[in-house]
């Protein structure tokens, strides 16, 4: 029964190879040069052998061989094009950047209706996409969104020095990209609705970490589906889409009773008055201008979004720092000249243009760091 199965799977695919390639052959402009894939898994294994150790270099060999402009086929419905000239690049990047702007959907990502109204992964003509666009734009771009967020990082950034300074009072050991990431978290909370979701303190997993966690890691994880549809009912069933549609219930829920409906509660009572993101998206819902949905999904994409980028960078920051002794010490020998000469215990936002050292570890480390290219 099972090897009659798989013969039917194998002619089956087999079918669609032929069809696929007989309609693309029709329609379809040919593709640029590439590596000659194998039947059905295309360049795959490719893929999953020395591009996926080491991607940058694995790409620059393979520009020298095909040129700037090369494809992979990664799979019977996804081919990607890769560009390694300033050239190429900016022909993709600014001349026809409207054509390339929307990226892939993961199959995993239609979970629960997550990529029809996520800003992450809508087009950039969506009315959707436009108008999260602007809520962040006013809040996190504008000056007068700057200066109504700055109270707020100033308060977190104090919270965490005091952290650090109890712990190195008692010599506990601190792990960086937690405390860290605890700020990150607790500073996104208070823009988007005033509250800490973490406590900074308080030893062992926190619940609300335990929410984003398990998101972040099905996310991160290939899927077959993506690759070949015809797994795809199965996985729905067994796989990842199985899994994430668990986790990413239990965080829609967070925030539709935890979040929303608390703030609704208090309309009314004359509490409610908090101008944060949250009190724009619920004012736009009473326009009938966003869906309840459309408000967590969008809660949910900045927490994903921001939750690890940030953490990621000033740990590595910091791993940097401790390799290079000598380059700690003009670190810590800017920052003790500029709380020195003034009236706070801790750096603030204005002491920033003081700290061009400092500014240049920060930005050498966004440079470099993986996660952001």
């Amino acid at each position: 029964m099972w090897f009659s199965a798989l013969l039917a799977c194998i002619a089956v695919t087999t079918l669609i190879t032929i069809l696929h390639k007989h309609s693309r052959k029709r329609v379809s402009p040919p593709w640029p040069p590439g590596p000659a894939g194998h039947p059905i898994l295309g360049n795959l294994l490719y893929v999953i052998g020395p591009l996926r150790n080491n991607p940058h270099t694995a790409l620059a060999s393979l520009a020298q061989t095909y040129g700037p402009i090369l494809s992979l086929r990664l799979s019977l419905t996804r081919t990607i094009v890769v560009v390694s000239s300033a050239a190429a690049a900016h022909e993709a990047l600014v001349k026809n950047d409207a054509a390339l702007a929307s990226r892939l959907v993961p199959d995993t990502v239609c979970t629960m209706s997550y990529g029809a109204t996520s800003m992450v992964f809508l087009p950039s003509s969506n009315p959707l996409w436009k108008q999260d666009r602007i809520i962040m734009g006013a809040r996190f771009c504008s000056g007068r969104g700057l200066d109504t967020i700055r109270p707020i990082l100033e308060c977190h950034a104090g919270h965490l020095t005091e952290y650090l300074r109890a712990c190195s009072g008692t010599g506990r050991p601190v792990i960086i990209r937690e405390a860290v990431n605890r700020t990150v978290l607790n500073v996104i909370s208070n823009i988007l609705f005033s509250e800490d979701v973490v406590d900074l303190r308080a030893p062992g997993p926190q619940p609300f970490r335990g929410l984003i966690v398990p998101v972040l890691e099905e996310w991160s994880k290939s899927n077959v589906s993506d690759a070949f549809p015809f797994p795809s009912p199965i996985d729905h069933l067994l796989g990842s889409r199985r899994r994430i549609s668990i986790h990413l219930a239990k965080l829609f829920n967070f925030f539709d009773q935890e979040i929303v409906q608390r703030r609704l509660a208090r309309t009314g009572t004359g509490n409610e008055n908090t101008n944060d993101v949250l009190d724009i998206l619920l004012a736009r819902q009473a326009m009938s201008k966003l869906t309840r949905q459309e408000i967590i999904t969008f809660l949910t994409d900045m927490f994903i979004a921001a939750s690890d980028t940030s953490t990621v960078t000033v740990q590595w920051a910091m791993t940097q720092l401790l390799r290079h002794p000598e380059k700690m010490d003009k670190v810590r020998n800017e920052l003790a000249t500029c709380l020195a000469a003034g009236s706070s215990d801790f750096v603030k936002e204005s002491d920033l243009d003081n700290l061009p050292y400092l500014h240049a570890v920060v930005r050498r480390r966004c440079g470099c760091t993986q996660q952001y290219h």
